[in-house]
């Protein structure tokens, strides 16, 4: 059985992640959880302000929501895509099925319906970081 917190705790610690949603729970959580792999850690609550993070500040990984307000998640990677093509994308949401097409043609590293699964995100995130180290 592999080493899932210690396999992140290595791969991370020199890495950066921003978090998008529009849930104030669900950034709160995953701030909090993130903080203690993540060199650094940063939020969005909409698509529109996840967009001018991920421009202004490059990110390992970018942990999107779809549903949100002024700029929907698919916009969103959309932008980001064509300023940075190889940015690793994990997205999230309570309507993946609707999505999967438009996701896989993005190109997005991995994605899952909400409620999602810890350990599942963080295997995720590993095999991220795995692809750029």
């Amino acid at each position: 059985m592999t080493d899932i917190y210690g396999d992140l705790q290595s791969l991370s610690e020199n890495s950066s992640i921003l978090i998008v949603d529009d849930s104030d729970e669900i950034v709160n959580s995953l701030i909090e959880l993130f903080k203690m792999f993540f060199k650094e850690v940063d939020c969005a609550s909409d698509g529109k302000e996840g967009f001018e993070k991920a421009i202004s500040n490059k990110f390992n990984i970018i942990i999107s929501d779809l549903e949100m307000p002024n700029m929907n998640g698919i916009e969103m990677i959309t932008k980001i895509k064509e300023v940075h093509p190889n940015q690793r994308i994990i997205a999230l949401s309570g309507y993946i099925d609707k999505h999967v097409d438009e996701l896989t043609k993005l190109n997005v590293d991995a994605y899952m319906e909400k409620p999602y699964y810890v350990i599942k995100l963080f295997e995720d995130i590993i095999e991220c970081l795995k692809k750029d180290s």
